[in-house]
């Protein structure tokens, strides 16, 4: 006699195969005084201690009643498998997730990237969109006395240094050439 075993063999399976094998054999010269009904019971026991092993997950899921339900009702009462409920939460949790549609940064506007970090999160506070930005530079009831004006040499605009360094910071990143927030005279 031989028994195949490979790594993905279960142990009860094979023990039980083993055992029936063995068992007539004994039974036959009377080693051991088993009845047949006493053999018919002891397999039933193994398998129903196999069956129990297999669906342990559904057993500590459900409980014993809900593994009883999968063994006895009819499938369309059957208790929804750990699977199909993991499944159905995780469809639920990633339609509940905000979709946008791909642009590259070359084709967002400063209005629009504000939207996106915001849905994202992230502080915008600090991200001045260009009417943000022409109305802080054209704000001249801010000049007081002992203020450093910067002075465009083109159009002859003046504005806050601070102000028009971070305008033409901003610009420098993108491929627009930096120039005045009132007439769009290049600053170069």
């Amino acid at each position: 006699m031989f028994i195949v075993v490979g790594p993905g063999s279960n142990p009860y399976v094979i023990g039980l195969v083993i055992a029936v094998q063995l068992l007539p054999a004994l039974l036959g010269r009377g080693a051991v005084p088993i009845s047949g009904e006493t053999l018919l019971l002891l397999g039933l026991a193994f398998y129903a201690l196999y069956h129990l092993y297999v669906h342990r997950d559904v057993i500590r899921a459900d409980g014993l009643a809900g593994f009883a339900s999968t063994l006895f009702g009819p499938p369309s009462e059957a208790a929804p498998s750990v699977d199909s409920e993991r499944y159905n939460r995780m469809l639920k949790t990633i339609s509940g997730l905000p979709t946008e549609e791909f642009k590259p940064l070359e084709h967002i506007g400063i209005h629009e990237l504000k939207a996106r970090l915001r849905l994202r999160g992230v502080d915008t506070k600090g991200v001045l969109e260009k009417n943000e930005l022409v109305q802080k530079l054209h704000d001249f009831r801010d000049y007081v006395e002992g203020d450093v004006l910067r002075l465009l040499s083109k159009c002859k605009h003046d504005f806050h240094l601070e102000c028009l360094d971070k305008w033409a910071l901003t610009l420098a990143t993108s491929t627009r050439d930096p120039s005045c927030p009132l007439c769009n005279q290049s600053l170069e």
